[in-house]
């Protein structure tokens, strides 16, 4: 009877032995298995991350080249308009003024002056935005250049409201 108890216990034991084991393994590999989930996972968000941020410095970099292109083809218009040479006339909406030198002037200083303030605060905006540029003062900085920029922009609505009221 001892023999045979000792027989049960030890058949038992190897047994429990045996599938203890094999949970324990099908456990480590189920732990394993999600680990290399969560690194693919991982590895996939940091892709589409780095794929976002091309994108947007690509998308970035045209707005820019495009936001430059504009200043410095109305620029051109308008010298070319004051020099009296034919110019596309999408480009050319100069105000009529009955003092044309005037005008053009006006024209040449907002090309030359606040438009290239703005387009130099765009990609100051854009190179923060990507993180190329941080600087600590930014946001005081962008809210001083937006002020300069509107009252700039109302400055010459005012010029313009007043000289179309004495052309009348």
């Amino acid at each position: 009877m001892n023999t045979l108890a000792v027989a049960l216990i030890s058949a038992g034991g190897v047994l429990g032995g045996t599938l203890g084991g094999a949970m324990l393994s099908q456990r480590a590999s189920r732990a394993q298995a999600a680990e290399q989930n969560q690194r693919a996972d991982h590895e996939r968000e940091v892709g589409r991350a780095e794929q976002a941020l091309l994108a947007k410095r690509d998308l970035y970099a045209h707005l820019n080249t495009a936001a430059r292109a504009y200043r410095v083809a109305a620029r051109d218009a308008v010298e070319a308009s004051a020099r009296g040479e034919s110019t596309d006339s999408a480009v050319k909406q100069l105000p009529s003024s009955p003092r044309p030198d005037e005008a053009y002037q006006r024209a040449k200083t907002w090309f030359s002056g606040p438009l290239a303030d703005g387009v130099y605060l765009l990609r100051v905006m854009l190179r923060h935005d990507l993180g190329v540029e941080v600087d600590p003062h930014f946001e005081q900085a962008r809210m001083q250049m937006l002020a300069a920029l509107n009252s700039a922009r109302d400055s010459l609505a005012h010029a313009l409201a007043t000289e179309r009221s004495q052309a009348t």
